[in-house]
């Protein structure tokens, strides 16, 4: 009987074993400056001044203008699995992946390109984040246009999206499933000695 208790207890602790903790869910655009500023947007492209601006939604809502964020480098299109990595104390680190990038393409004589980063952020020390300490699913856009003749100017439009929180494991469901666990080896240790004494008996 001991034996299904502990068992139901180690079942309940695993089926508990993660809990969402701060949310941070909405989005907020950046712009910024770009080496080269000219040419195809084929090419390596760094991204710097990178600041945001008032296009923003939900848990950014009063993020303050002009915040601004670590530069990066977008290497050459279509930079498919290239890593990258954005950090500032303020705003904070964003890590993540390419996981889809176009070659320019054209569009009623507009060329464009597009880019999509998946990864993780966590919010830096701005007090517009005081709480909210823990990391978030987050996806990076970057949108990049330019008039038909290469000599123009680029343009580039950069969004940051959080999606909430990752599950993360309780400390004190570890400590529930490590006092179980021990309980069920301590029991069945116990079950065989019996057993093993009634068989000599």
């Amino acid at each position: 009987m001991r034996f299904i208790l502990l068992s139901a207890l180690v079942a309940v602790a695993v089926s508990n074993s993660t809990a969402l903790a701060d949310y941070m869910i909405g989005s907020v655009a950046f712009e910024s400056s770009r080496t080269p500023e000219t040419g195809s947007l084929n090419q390596s492209i760094t991204f710097f001044n990178v600041k945001s601006i008032s296009s923003v939604t939900g848990d950014f809502s009063g993020l303050p203008v002009g915040t601004a964020w670590g530069g990066f480098t977008l290497s050459a299109a279509p930079s498919t699995g290239q890593i990258i990595n954005i950090s500032s104390a303020g705003f904070g680190l964003f890590s993540g992946v390419v996981t889809s990038g176009s070659s320019e393409f054209e569009v009623a004589g507009q060329f464009f390109r597009a880019v999509t980063i998946k990864g993780t952020w966590t919010p830096g020390t701005l007090s517009f984040f005081a709480g909210n300490a823990q990391s978030h699913l987050a996806d990076l856009t970057i949108a990049l246009t330019r008039p038909s003749s290469a000599a123009s100017a680029m343009n580039s439009a950069i969004t940051f999206q959080a999606h909430g929180m990752a599950p993360v494991p309780e400390p004190s469901t570890f400590a529930v499933m490590g006092t179980a666990l021990v309980g069920l080896v301590w029991m069945r240790r116990r079950r065989i000695a019996v057993k093993s004494a009634t068989e000599q008996e």
